[in-house]
Order: C-alpha cells, then sequence, then structure tokens
C-alpha cells in the first residue's frame, strides 16, 4: 500500500465500511476490501497512513469569536469532520471541514484566514474536488489528524479508536 491514498480511493474505502461495497466496481470493491482487511488487523497504527491524503490540508487561524459566525455563513461550502462532526461527539472550538479548490480560494481572503503552523491553527481545510458524504471513516481519519498535530486532545484519538472498532465489526460490513 502506498504511503498517501487518493481522496476518492479513501471515499470507497469509506463507502465500503458503511455497507455500500455493492456500489463500487468490482476493482474498487477488491481493493476496499483488502484495504479495510488490513485497518481492521492494525487499527489506529495503520489509520494513521490515511490522515494523509491527496489534496492540500489547509491550517489557519482565525479569531476565536469569528467561528461561529463562520460556520453559520460558510455552512454551504463545508462539508464538516473530524471534531466537528456530530458522530465525534466532541465539542470543541476546532473547525475541521472539506472544501472545494474554488470555494477555497474565496473562503480564505473573506474570512480573512491567518495560515498557521498545524499546531496553532483552529481552521482545517481539506481540499477536494468532490465535497464527500463524510461517514465514519472520515471522521475517525480526521480526528486522529487533529490530535497528531496536537490541536485537540488525547479523547480524539479515543474517538477515533472506538469509531475504528465499530467500523470492524463484521456486521457493520
Amino acid at each position: 500500500m502506498s504511503d498517501v491514498i487518493s481522496q476518492e480511493s479513501f471515499d470507497e474505502l469509506a463507502l465500503y465500511f458503511n455497507g455500500g461495497g455493492h456500489l463500487l466496481t468490482p476493482d474498487a470493491r477488491r481493493s476496499a476490501a483488502e484495504r479495510a482487511r488490513i485497518l481492521c488487523a492494525h487499527g489506529l497504527d495503520a489509520l494513521r497512513q490515511y490522515t494523509h491524503r491527496t489534496g492540500m490540508t489547509a491550517h489557519y487561524y482565525v479569531a476565536p469569536y469569528d467561528t461561529s459566525d463562520l460556520l453559520r455563513t460558510g455552512a454551504d461550502a463545508l462539508a464538516l469532520t473530524g471534531v466537528r462532526h456530530e458522530l465525534s461527539g466532541m465539542k470543541t472550538p476546532l473547525i475541521d471541514a472539506y472544501i472545494l479548490p474554488s470555494d477555497l480560494t474565496k473562503f480564505a481572503p473573506n474570512w480573512i484566514l491567518e495560515p498557521a503552523p498545524p499546531e496553532r491553527a483552529n481552521v482545517i481545510l481539506r481540499e477536494v474536488f468532490t465535497l464527500p458524504r463524510v461517514l465514519r471513516l472520515h471522521v475517525a481519519a480526521d480526528l486522529l489528524h487533529a490530535c497528531d498535530i496536537g490541536v485537540v486532545d488525547e479523547r480524539a484519538q479515543e474517538r477515533a479508536e472506538r469509531i475504528m472498532k465499530e467500523l470492524c465489526r463484521p456486521s457493520d460490513r
């Protein structure tokens, strides 16, 4: 397996884990099944490799009082993930979302988002060419990424691990 997975392949893997394997092409289904087997055998260590996918991940800082306005008015451009997704069960000021390239070029300047080192970011925007339907695997990988860069505490890793255990139950696929 390569170090960086394409966002499209990751989305297919997430769909496979969510019981959508029948929607994939035979080749995509075989690939997703093999990746799922490895993920379930190796847990978070294997998931960590999927925190880096094709596409740009941009880290920004915005004044904390602007985050709720940003979410309210920018919601149409964002597909929330990680700690901001309801599946995480977490409450945090961090905004973590997928965004289209065309929206990213408008979004960052409009909101006066300052590029920031990952550990200082309170906005993580993950550039994708198609906004995904954010599924449990997206949330788990993005929780782990946020924990690894130090913008959330270890509860994020615990939540990622819990989601992975749920995904790896045979009845869930």
